[in-house]
C-alpha cells in the first residue's frame, strides 16, 4: 500500500510542485468535501441516524419514510459547522527526549447554510393504501476549509503568510414518492439531480485546482413495521460522480478523474412505554465504491450509530447520541461522534435544536501534501435549527 501511495503522490503532486500548483495540504479525505449525514436537527441529535426517523427531509436517505406522514408537511432546517484545527510540533531537550509540543498554528472556521428544504402532500389511493409525493432541496457535501499559518526565521521574525482557502458545496433536488401499503410495509423511491463546484486557492493564487458535480443520482427504500412499538428500516443510494476541472497553470492534470460510491443503510427503532416514553435507535451504514482506480487508497466504511430519545413530562424532547464514523481514506483513523438535541412545540410549529462533537488526530500521511508538523488535532462539529408544520 505504501508503494501505492508514493506512486499516486509522486504523479499527482509532486510534478505540480515545481509549477507552484501544488495540492494544497489539507486533510485528504476533507479535500473530496464533508458529506451531511443527517437530515434534520432531531437526525443530529441522534448522532445523525436518518434511515428510520419519519420527517420529510426524511425523503432524502429513505424515500419510505415520507408514506409515514399522514398530513401535509413543511421542513426547513438552518445549520452552522465549525472546525478548530491545531497543528504541533514536538519539542525536544539537549539530550534529544521529548519533553512536549508547541503549537505552531491555531485555526478556527466556520460555514453556515440553509437546507434541507422540504415538503410532503399526501394522499389516499385504492385498496386503502396512502400515498405521499415530496419535493426537497438539500446542501449535501460541504467543500469549504481555511487555514492559515506565519512564516518566521529562525530568529522568529515574521517573514510571510501561508493561506490556503477551499469553497464551495454540492447541493441536489429530490423529487420522491412513498407509498404505505397498509400500516405494516411502506415502500418508496426518489431521484437526486446533484449539482456542485470546488475551488482551491493557495497563497491568494486563484484556481490552483477545482472539480465540479453534475449528475442525476436515485434513491429507494423499505420500512416494515413489526408491531406498533418496533420498526426497520432499509435504503439503498446511488452516490456521486466527481469530474476535475484542473487549472490550465497546471502542467500535470491529477490522475483522479472521478470516483463513484454507493450507500446501503439500515436501522430498526423500539418505543419503550412508561412514565417516560423512550425511544432507542440504531442505523449502520456501509458505503462502498462501485469503481475505484486505487483500490488500496480507497477505503469501504461501515458508520455505526445509536441514539435514545426521552419524552419528557412538560412534552420536550430529549435526545443524545454516539457514532464511529471510519473516514473513506485506509491511513485516517475513524472520528468518533457525540450528539445532543432537544425537540419541543411552540403552537403549532415543532422546532427541534441538535449539535454533534467530532475530534480526530492526524499525522503528515493523512494529508494531500505532506506537512512539517508532527501532528494535527482537529475538533468538528454542526448546530442545526429546524422548524416543521403539519397542516
Amino acid at each position: 500500500m505504501k508503494k501505492n501511495l508514493s506512486y499516486i503522490f509522486a504523479l499527482c503532486i509532486l510534478p505540480s510542485a515545481f509549477v507552484s500548483t501544488i495540492l494544497a495540504n489539507i486533510p485528504t479525505d476533507w479535500y473530496f468535501g464533508r458529506v451531511r449525514d443527517f437530515t434534520s436537527a432531531r437526525s443530529l441529535g441522534l448522532a445523525g441516524i436518518s434511515t428510520i426517523i419519519p420527517s420529510p427531509a426524511g425523503m432524502l436517505i429513505n424515500p419510505a419514510l415520507i408514506g409515514l406522514i399522514k398530513q401535509p408537511s413543511f421542513e426547513l432546517a438552518a445549520d452552522l459547522n465549525w472546525t478548530s484545527e491545531k497543528r504541533t510540533k514536538e519539542l525536544y531537550d539537549q539530550f534529544e527526549n521529548t519533553i512536549g509540543e508547541i503549537s505552531v498554528a491555531d485555526n478556527m472556521f466556520t460555514n453556515s447554510k440553509i437546507g434541507p428544504i422540504a415538503i410532503t402532500y399526501p394522499m389516499s389511493a385504492f385498496g386503502g393504501a396512502r400515498v405521499c409525493f415530496g419535493l426537497g432541496y438539500a446542501p449535501v457535501i460541504d467543500y469549504n476549509y481555511y487555514f492559515t499559518k506565519e512564516l518566521r526565521d529562525d530568529f522568529y521574525q515574521l517573514i510571510g503568510d501561508y493561506e490556503i482557502k477551499a469553497t464551495g458545496q454540492t447541493q441536489s433536488i429530490n423529487f420522491a414518492t412513498g407509498v404505505n401499503l397498509n400500516k405494516l410495509l411502506s415502500v418508496g423511491a426518489g431521484f437526486f439531480y446533484s449539482w456542485g463546484n470546488h475551488l482551491l486557492t493557495q497563497d491568494t493564487r486563484p484556481d490552483v485546482d477545482s472539480f465540479n458535480v453534475k449528475t442525476l443520482n436515485f434513491n429507494f427504500g423499505i420500512i416494515p413495521s413489526l408491531g406498533e412499538r418496533f420498526k426497520l428500516g432499509f435504503d439503498f443510494q446511488n452516490r456521486w460522480k466527481m469530474h476535475w476541472n484542473y487549472s490550465p497553470l497546471q502542467v500535470y492534470p491529477p490522475i483522479i478523474v472521478y470516483y463513484w460510491t454507493n450507500s446501503i443503510g439500515f436501522g430498526a427503532s423500539y418505543n419503550f412505554p412508561g412514565d417516560i416514553p423512550t425511544v432507542a435507535l440504531t442505523e449502520l451504514r456501509y458505503i462502498y465504491w462501485q469503481n475505484s482506480d486505487y483500490p488500496d487508497y480507497w477505503s469501504n466504511i461501515l458508520n455505526i450509530r445509536v441514539g435514545i430519545e426521552h419524552i419528557m413530562f412538560n412534552g420536550v424532547a430529549l435526545r443524545y447520541g454516539f457514532g464511529v464514523i471510519p473516514s473513506s481514506i485506509k491511513l485516517i483513523q475513524p472520528n468518533v461522534l457525540v450528539s445532543l438535541g432537544l425537540g419541543f412545540d411552540i403552537q403549532s410549529v415543532r422546532v427541534d435544536i441538535g449539535g454533534n462533537l467530532q475530534r480526530r488526530t492526524l499525522t503528515s500521511e493523512n494529508f494531500y501534501y505532506p506537512i512539517a508538523e508532527e501532528r494535527v488535532y482537529q475538533t468538528f462539529g454542526d448546530v442545526v435549527l429546524s422548524i416543521s408544520k403539519s397542516f
